[in-house]
């Protein structure tokens, strides 16, 4: 597969190529070894932090808002994950993030935030939402996975 395509983050991530991210695994002070045993043996896992969580959802919230709806799971107002009750509803909840009505005021506010800057706001009406890109190069597949894709211009955005 080579060009701009649209797919899916988890079709993008299994896709064969080697991206940016991948190669930071052999960049000082990892080693081509970390690289092997991250991405061909998969004895390094791939790290779920809270902070990573609440970036993809971030993400999908400012690009995809449509997609929010079943995202996550909205932890009742008060409830302790130390009681009986609450370990219950927490490993009942597993499938998703789950977020308290904080997480999702700030993640509502940074949707906004972006939206309201002019700049970005004008990038972001006129581009098409999570592109991935395949190319050939000496042999190698190389792959990339754009946030924004402005359908005229030379921007390429990046939510971070």
């Amino acid at each position: 597969m080579q060009g701009i395509v649209s797919m899916s983050a988890e079709q993008y991530r299994q896709a064969s190529g080697v991206s940016r991210s991948a190669l930071k695994w052999i960049s000082a002070p990892k080693t081509p070894l970390h690289f092997w045993a991250r991405f061909i043996a998969k004895i390094i896992p791939d790290e779920e932090t809270e902070a990573r969580r609440m970036g993809s959802l971030v993400h999908r919230c400012v690009l995809e808002p449509e997609t929010m709806a079943d995202a996550f799971h909205l932890r009742p107002e008060g409830m302790k994950f130390t009681t009986k009750e609450g370990k219950a509803w927490k490993e009942y909840h597993e499938d998703k993030p789950i977020l308290s009505t904080d997480d999702v005021q700030a993640i509502e506010g940074m949707r906004a935030a972006v939206w309201a800057h002019r700049k970005a706001a004008q990038i972001l009406k006129s581009s098409d939402f999570e592109r991935s890109l395949f190319a050939e190069e000496k042999g190698l597949t190389l792959k990339a996975r754009f946030d924004a894709l402005p359908r005229v211009g030379n921007v390429i955005a990046d939510l971070k």
